[in-house]
C-alpha cells in the first residue's frame, strides 16, 4: 500500500513513483498488487494530495482494515515543510 500526499497520488502535471515502481518490482520477477481504497487498479494507492501527516494519520487507517497491506511504503511530511512551513509532529 503506498500511502502518502500528491507525490503518492501523482497528478496532471507531474509524475509519480508507483508505476517506475511496479515496472521495477516486475522486471525482479517480484508477485505484487498495489492496494488501497483510491485509484484504479492495478495501482490503487492511498495518496491524498495537499494532505498532512495529521490528516493522513486519521483517514488512512480504516482504509487500511478494508484493503490491509503486507507492506507499507510511507512517503509524508512534505507538505508540512512546502505548504504549512512548519516540521511534522
Amino acid at each position: 500500500m503506498a500511502v502518502g500526499d500528491s507525490i503518492t497520488e501523482g497528478g496532471f502535471t507531474f509524475s509519480v513513483y508507483r508505476p517506475l515502481l511496479a515496472g521495477k518490482l516486475r522486471a525482479a520477477g517480484i508477485d505484487f498488487e498495489f492496494v488501497g481504497s483510491r485509484g484504479q487498479d492495478p495501482r490503487r494507492h492511498e495518496g491524498y494530495g495537499g494532505k498532512n501527516v495529521e490528516f493522513l494519520s486519521t483517514t488512512v487507517p480504516a482504509n487500511f482494515a478494508k484493503t490491509p497491506a503486507d507492506v507499507v511504503l510511507l512517503h509524508c511530511g512534505h507538505n508540512h515543510f512546502g505548504i504549512e512551513n512548519q516540521s511534522p509532529a
